[in-house]
């Protein structure tokens, strides 16, 4: 019988960033290897799984490396995945890739082609919806292994019991270096999303904004959503003055990067089985970097 694996267990004695701490800690493991490590959430750091390189460690925090939750980062068409283990799949979606099927298009979608490649390996084997991206929108997307699961990460969703942030490439210069809209959103007979600021006229509907770069001509935000209403932040940043490059619906259709400037860069949630913070991140496209240099 083999003995049980013992995760290994690191205190941080002085500020550093994560991979310079494991170089010290594995001493002659290559940087590959350690990077490795984080893909497959192996680290921990204070409790929460911790994929970045570049996360900044303090003095007294924690750092645990456990037995691999997940198996290594895999490409399949069309889709990165992040993170999977018996009970979530983290992808990152593609822009232009819907998240699940529609009458016209049934499948090429991430449900679909996830649903494929879990079926590879046991064809019992499903996945379930918990939450979705715009098909213009990319970045970090979960999926459900069981109904059970299922329930409780939407259960999350509702009761707004998750974090997320998104980055947002926007049309002109703005003039602050951060905001809160509010407002109570509604859908037309079109079933175009717009706002009111009658209370309880509708949804309501909360984004925090903070500038990160802008040029003359566009801005890159960080997006934090307190709610999670469909097309929130496209409408709210419109509302504003500052609409969303690429977006035809809301905005004014400028789109020099050839896609909707909307990606989720950022989700974090409970793990429904084991209790632990899941954090799961996507970088800024190279795209919108490039618009505001």
């Amino acid at each position: 019988m083999k003995p049980a694996h013992k995760p290994l267990q690191f205190s941080v004695l002085e500020n550093d960033t994560l991979l310079p701490f494991l170089a010290k800690v594995f001493h002659g493991k290559s940087r590959t290897g350690l990077k490795q490590m984080l893909q497959n959430g192996r680290v921990s750091v204070d409790g929460k799984v911790v994929s970045r390189h570049d996360f900044e460690l303090n003095s007294g925090m924690v750092v645990v490396i456990g037995k691999p939750a997940s198996k290594p980062s895999v490409s399949i068409p069309g889709i990165k995945i992040l993170y999977e283990d018996d009970s979530i799949i983290a992808i990152d979606k593609p822009a232009g890739l819907l998240t699940v099927g529609t009458e016209k298009e049934k499948l090429n979608t991430a449900y679909s082609l996830l649903s494929h490649y879990v079926k590879t390996e046991n064809k019992s084997n499903k996945i379930f919806i918990v939450h979705r991206l715009d098909r213009d929108t990319s970045g970090v997307l979960v999926f459900a292994r069981s109904t059970m699961e299922r329930d409780i990460l939407q259960e999350y969703w509702h009761n707004e019991n998750h974090e997320r942030e998104y980055a947002a490439l926007v049309c002109g210069k703005v003039d602050e270096p951060k905001g809160r809209i509010e407002s109570w959103l509604k859908e037309n007979a079109n079933l175009q999303v717009f706002s009111s600021m009658r209370p309880d006229d509708g949804q309501h509907a909360i984004t925090n904004w903070e500038l990160v770069q802008q040029n003359d001509d566009f801005s890159l935000l960080k997006v934090t959503p307190e709610t999670g209403r469909r097309n929130q932040i496209r409408v709210h940043l419109c509302d504003i003055g500052f609409p969303i490059v690429g977006d035809r619906r809301y905005g004014n259709g400028q789109n020099p990067i050839g896609r909707l400037g909307l990606h989720a860069t950022l989700l974090s949630f409970v793990h429904p089985q084991s209790g632990k913070v899941m954090q799961f991140e996507s970088p800024v496209p190279g795209s919108f970097i490039r618009m505001v240099k």
